[in-house]
């Protein structure tokens, strides 16, 4: 990894990683951040997302449909199956967070800052409160508003949301794209 963080190769996260901060100790400790969502991206998400799309005809039928209709960075439906499918199977099954400050959630609980969180998503992620028909594959449910509340923390939220939230959906729809159209 120090070969390749001194001669970064031409375009890569490294090079990029390298634009922004000379810590080459910090860039070290995130390569593993970049490989392994990588790795469940392919091993994880897109079969899972395949396997909701074939028990799903309907749904199916309307992403080939957008496939073949649309260029791969218009494909918004595409789009909220990917939520859907991390949203009802979270590679990510927990996460720690400290208040950096007090803080109200939906004017019924508040927590001092300094207060230690201990996250499990998926149980957030099919909360009946927040989500109709919560173990249910509906990709309609999404929209801006609800991709970018609390509610939804397949990616997480706030200072500490995903960089590479945006990479992880557009790997998934290149994937599925890829395979349905030349297929």
């Amino acid at each position: 990894l120090n070969h390749y963080i001194d001669n970064p190769k031409k375009y890569s996260l490294v090079e990029l990683c390298l634009q922004v901060s000379n810590n080459k100790e910090e860039i070290y400790h995130q390569i593993p951040h970049f490989i392994f969502p990588i790795l469940g991206i392919f091993t994880l998400t897109i079969p899972r997302l395949l396997c909701l799309l074939c028990n799903h005809r309907n749904i199916f039928e309307k992403i080939i449909e957008e496939i073949n209709n649309e260029d791969l960075y218009n494909l918004k439906y595409l789009r909220k199956c990917i939520l859907e499918t991390v949203r009802l199977n979270n590679p990510v099954i927990s996460m720690f967070r400290t208040l950096e400050k007090d803080f109200n959630f939906d004017n019924k609980y508040f927590f001092k800052k300094g207060t230690e969180f201990l996250i499990l998503t998926n149980p957030v992620l099919r909360e009946k409160e927040y989500f109709d028909k919560p173990n249910e594959f509906l990709p309609e449910r999404w929209n801006e508003s609800m991709e970018d509340s609390y509610y939804f923390i397949s990616f997480s939220q706030g200072p500490q949301k995903c960089p590479g939230k945006e990479l992880v959906i557009f790997l998934v729809q290149s994937f599925i794209f890829n395979f349905i159209k030349f297929n």
